[in-house]
């Protein structure tokens, strides 16, 4: 389940450009809520820092 959402995800924040990325991987609950630390922390990293 947490690698189907992360596909998704990654997906979703790769369609925008990187700031809005950033915003909203950072400010929206809902991708903490649905991923494992791990996961989470591998977007953070490629889109938030």
């Amino acid at each position: 389940m947490y690698a189907s959402n992360y596909n998704k995800m990654d997906e979703f924040l790769a369609s925008l450009n990187r700031s809005d990325a950033a915003k909203i991987l950072k400010d929206d609950p809902f991708f903490r809520a649905n991923l494992t630390e791990y996961l989470y922390y591998k977007l953070y990293d490629k889109y938030a820092r």
